[in-house]
């Protein structure tokens, strides 16, 4: 006789996200992949809960585990499909190396990746340093044009920072509809200048990066233009 399943698939659902809640009303407690002290202050402040978000299996089917949510504009981007997953991987990673030459606590962002993995065994002080170092590093393998959409990264690192605010840093005297449109692409060309350097897949090949980068400059030299003679 075959054994009956102790819940159905509906009912194992509804434990889930009774658990994703209780955990989001109970804040972050001690867990390594907790948020730093200094997000939870600044969304206490802003009068918001760090949720917590329950981690599925390779079959799709939710488990026990979880992590909080501490890129939340990123995790939207890619669940919206304007980031893929090579793309969030390359994000999170630079926003890792930016926090956490901030931080000297743990790695802020999920747990560290084997490919980082070399920063568990520094002292505090120490694993901050290699994390800056490795942070200018990336910043030197973009283009200085397109290095703005990294202090975005490093503010959504921090705080909850739309992608239209990535738009304004460009074209700040544009309508928020010109800003929210052209964001997307810096942000993709971007990061596959970022890909290149971690090795990673790359959304534009190199000339289409160039090109792109091109492209950039001459719209935004053309309205700043446009201004001018306004």
């Amino acid at each position: 006789m075959a054994k009956k399943p102790k819940h159905t698939p509906k009912q194992e659902m509804r434990r889930i996200e009774d658990l994703a809640r209780y955990l989001t009303r109970r804040g972050p407690g001690e867990e390594e992949h907790a948020p730093t002290p200094q997000r939870l202050s600044r969304a206490a402040e802003a009068g918001n809960a760090v949720t917590a978000c329950v981690i599925h299996n390779d079959k799709g089917f939710p488990t026990d585990d979880f992590r909080w949510e501490i890129t939340p504009v990123l995790d939207r981007l890619e669940a919206r499909g304007t980031l893929t997953a090579d793309e969030y991987d390359v994000a999170l990673r630079y926003m890792r190396h930016y926090a956490g030459s901030r931080q000297k606590g743990p790695a802020t962002a999920k747990y560290l990746p084997s490919y980082e993995t070399s920063f568990l065994g520094l002292e505090p002080t120490e694993r901050a340093v290699a994390y800056g170092q490795a942070r200018a590093k990336a910043e030197a393998a973009v283009h200085p044009d397109m290095r703005l959409c990294l202090r975005w990264l490093e503010a959504a690192a921090a705080d909850e920072w739309p992608l239209w605010r990535l738009g304004e840093m460009y074209y700040p005297a544009e309508p928020r509809a010109t800003q929210s449109a052209r964001a997307p692409a810096i942000l993709h060309f971007t990061l596959s200048m970022l890909a290149r350097h971690y090795g990673c897949r790359a959304r534009f090949a190199v000339r289409e990066v160039e090109f792109g980068v091109r492209t950039f400059r001459l719209t935004r030299t053309t309205i700043e233009v446009e201004e001018r003679a306004g």
